[in-house]
């Protein structure tokens, strides 16, 4: 017998899933009944696949968190004559300017990413399991966690320094086309947000899922 939970064989007469936790309830079937069912082995290996996929999907998420700060946050690129000037910083770079805050919020994107990342690995690894069963008191923590990301990047985004400075770049970009049409370039804020807000998707995506179907 199998838990219809989470698919996991269950010893006959026992009451409670060793795995997840949940009753076992014996199958029941009406005297004289033929009973025709899939096989319990193609049901729990049905589980077993899409938990790994969304294993996969979160793990993926977190890792793109976890490197975000680690792409351009400010990217300026300026072609001319032949020649092309190219200017990426990351979020450790910005703070080592004007924006001291960018070290902060790189800091706390990529721990909160680690974390994520843990998280994702925990169905194969015991110890990091039963942390994340005491931390599940918590509701929806992991959700919280990808929200904090979300709070950083908007303030990074939203930082007036750094969009004064951009504007600024790309007014000046605009007046040299004006002048010579075979100038070319761009300003703005690079593919850091991108890939963070890439990573958010990817990580709450399979989160949510699981609520919905839970509720």
């Amino acid at each position: 017998m199998f838990c219809s939970k989470c698919g996991q064989e269950v010893a006959d007469g026992q009451k409670f899933c060793s795995a997840c936790g949940a009753p076992v309830e014996a199958p029941v079937t009406p005297a004289g009944a033929t009973v025709y069912s899939t096989p319990a082995a193609a049901k729990v290996t049905g589980n077993m696949d899409n938990a790994f996929i969304m294993g996969i999907v979160k793990a993926v998420g977190a890792l793109l968190i976890f490197l975000s700060p680690l792409f351009g946050w400010l990217s300026a690129t300026m072609k001319y004559d032949g020649d092309k000037e190219r200017e990426h910083e990351n979020m450790f770079g910005l703070a080592g300017d004007d924006y001291k805050i960018f070290g902060f919020l790189a800091v706390m994107i990529m721990i909160i990413g680690a974390i994520l990342i843990l998280y994702a690995v925990a169905d194969y690894v015991q110890a990091i399991a039963d942390i994340r069963t005491k931390l599940e008191v918590i509701p929806y923590f992991e959700l919280i966690l990808i929200g904090l990301v979300l709070v950083f990047v908007i303030i990074a985004l939203a930082n007036k320094s750094l969009n004064d400075d951009i504007k600024a770049a790309k007014d000046m970009l605009d007046m040299a086309k004006e002048w010579d049409s075979d100038v070319k370039g761009h300003v703005g804020h690079g593919a850091g947000p991108v890939v963070a807000f890439l990573g958010m998707i990817l990580s709450a995506g399979p989160r949510v899922l699981d609520i919905v179907r839970k509720n």
